[in-house]
């Protein structure tokens, strides 16, 4: 009788073992599933990245291209000088162009040229018309001809970067403690990069937020961070 009970508790021993087993591999599948899905996404992500990402290098290079022909040349830059006064411009206005150690320049740069799209395609859509230029230069100023795509995605850079612009300028300031609003300015941009209304728009923010997590939560030490939130309830009501 013993024994009976002791194969007994054996057989449901070995049950609860296959039941284990099969729960353990059901949460190894699912585990997997998982991690192929996010390697999958990331991937996907990647390559949204990367495409948006060239379309941008392309149409900053058309763009400081128009800018770097226009201020070398006295011709193509007299003839935008003249195009202004038909327009009856109060002031002659001038390209921008951006420069890497220059804080925010690519967003002025964009800016001003956003500003002067009339002179920008007139430059591109009729440059025969510019007095003394050169076949090579018609040529060139043809092929950076900017289209209705590319002026979409000026303006979605613009957007996009006018409130770096403005976080840089309000942490400048030299009449007010700066350190007590830096968590303030951060959460703002963060919300402005989480809040997209437009595909390319969304691809840029998201690659901008991993930059701006990575300079404020990966780059700065934990006291750096602790020492802004310490400041912001000090000197913020």
């Amino acid at each position: 009788m013993e024994e009976n009970e002791g194969e007994e508790n054996e057989g449901e021993d070995a049950e609860g073992s296959d039941l284990d087993t099969e729960d353990s591999d059901f949460s190894d599948d699912e585990e997997f599933n998982q991690h192929e899905e996010k390697s999958n996404k990331d991937e996907e992500e990647e390559k949204e990245n990367q495409v948006i990402l060239d379309e941008i290098i392309a149409v900053l290079y058309k763009m400081r291209s128009i800018i770097k022909m226009t201020r070398k040349s006295n011709n193509i830059q007299s003839h935008v000088w003249k195009l202004m006064e038909s327009d009856e411009l109060t002031r002659k206005v001038s390209f921008i162009l951006d420069f890497f150690v220059r804080w925010n320049s690519t967003y002025l740069m964009i800016k001003r040229f956003k500003s002067l799209k009339k002179f920008a395609n007139a430059l591109t859509t009729s440059p025969e018309r510019i007095d003394g230029i050169k076949i090579d230069q018609i040529k060139k100023l043809e092929k950076l001809h900017f289209s209705s795509t590319d002026w979409m995605l000026v303006d979605t850079l613009y957007l996009v970067l006018k409130p770096f612009y403005d976080a840089t300028k309000l942490l400048s300031g030299q009449n007010y403690p700066t350190l007590s609003i830096a968590h303030v300015v951060y959460k703002s941009l963060t919300n402005h990069l989480q809040n997209s209304t437009e595909y390319k728009e969304s691809i840029i923010k998201r690659i901008l937020i991993k930059r701006l997590y990575y300079h404020f939560h990966l780059k700065l030490s934990s006291c750096q961070r602790a020492f802004t939130l310490v400041s912001k309830k000090s000197f913020c009501p």
